[in-house]
């Protein structure tokens, strides 16, 4: 999703999806060390969700910058693990849960089954068991419209996602998470 587009020039923050166990602020703090100490990074937030994964908040000092930091680290593995940076834009988009994925569908499968429908679909995250490696079988679709997030709602209710029928509910707030400043 390196190509992603941001909404306007205007936004400034990224976010940094499925963190695994000990990826906390000091984890993600060492990451993008060198844009802390340049005065590129200038906000850094873990949240920790039981319902949607634990996730980073990236504010950076220009859209520019985090432009550069979404496709130069986007994808790529980070050193001394196996972890792939996942990175999107952090915008106030409406997300709807996706229910019953099957074991083979990826955050790419789910997001291009949606996006060749609706254009204004942001990303996608298929949610991964941290013990296991496996799918949870559910995930996040986010849309950058509501009218096309409430019309996926009801059209693709039941529809096929790679062999699978997709349940589909609109995601519930994220009033729930506890987050730590960091």
């Amino acid at each position: 999703m390196s190509g992603q587009q941001p909404p306007s020039e205007h936004f400034l923050s990224l976010c940094v999806e499925n963190l695994e166990s000990g990826m906390d602020e000091n984890f993600m703090r060492s990451c993008f060390f060198e844009h802390i100490k340049r005065g590129k990074l200038v906000y850094l937030r873990s949240i920790n969700n039981q319902t949607t994964g634990d996730y980073g908040l990236l504010e950076f000092k220009t859209h520019a910058i985090a432009d550069y930091v979404l496709r130069s680290y986007n994808g790529r593995v980070i050193s001394r693990t196996s972890y792939q940076y996942q990175l999107n834009w952090a915008t106030d988009e409406s997300s709807i849960f996706v229910g019953s994925l099957g074991n083979t569908v990826t955050c790419y499968i789910l997001r291009d089954n949606f996006l060749k429908d609706y254009t204004s679909v942001k990303g996608a995250n298929v949610v991964i068991d941290k013990v296991t490696g496996q799918t949870k079988h559910y995930g996040f679709v986010r849309f950058g419209d509501q009218e096309e997030q409430k019309h996926a709602m009801s059209h693709m209710n039941h529809t096929s996602c790679a062999n699978g029928r997709m349940v589909i509910q609109p995601a519930k707030s994220k009033k729930g998470k506890k987050e730590r400043s960091i």
